[in-house]
Formats: structure tokens, sequence, C-alpha cells
């Protein structure tokens, strides 16, 4: 029995960033997304995803995997957004979205 301990309408993604995309195998776009979310009004959270589109534009993810060097350096900068994001004061943040 598949059990799914997670409730995705709890889960609030706060702050996103995708890097430059690149082509695997020449047939499939890939990007690595990073994102700040909250899950049940918790703490802050980091999450690192590679998700990949088929020609027709359907999108799944995959395991983060092996970095390109263009990527690691750009998820090196994108983490250090995200982690100041996270480290500014809960009332600013919530001031700045909206």
């Amino acid at each position: 029995m598949k059990r799914n301990w997670m409730d995705f309408n709890q889960d609030n993604e706060l702050w996103a960033k995708s890097l430059k995309p690149s082509y695997s195998s020449g047939t499939f776009l890939s990007r690595v997304e990073v994102t700040v979310n909250s899950y049940n009004k918790g703490p802050l959270k980091i999450k690192i995803a590679r998700i990949k589109e088929d020609k027709t534009g359907a999108a799944t993810f995959v395991a983060l995997g092996r970095l390109t060097t263009e990527e690691a350096t750009e998820l090196v900068s994108v983490l250090g957004e995200a982690l100041g994001f996270i480290r500014i004061p809960e009332q600013r943040r919530l001031s700045s979205e909206g």
C-alpha cells in the first residue's frame, strides 16, 4: 500500500529561482530549480530539484544527479540568494511579498 505522508496543499512556496536551462542528450530540456518552502507554516527549508521537459513540454521531477560546471557555479550563487531570503526577518519578508 502506497502512503502519502505529505499534504501538498500545506506546502507553501515562498521564493523560487530556476537556473539556466540546459539540454540533455539533445532531446530533453532540463533545469535546476531552487525554492524556499514552508510546510504547514513550519520552518523555512530549501528544496533543490531537477525538472525535465520533453518535446511536448510535459515536466517531470527527476534526481538532481550530476551537475555541469556551469550549473554548479550558478547553484552556489542561487543557494546564497535563498539563504539570504530565509535570513530576512519574517515581518520584512512578508511585507516584500505582497
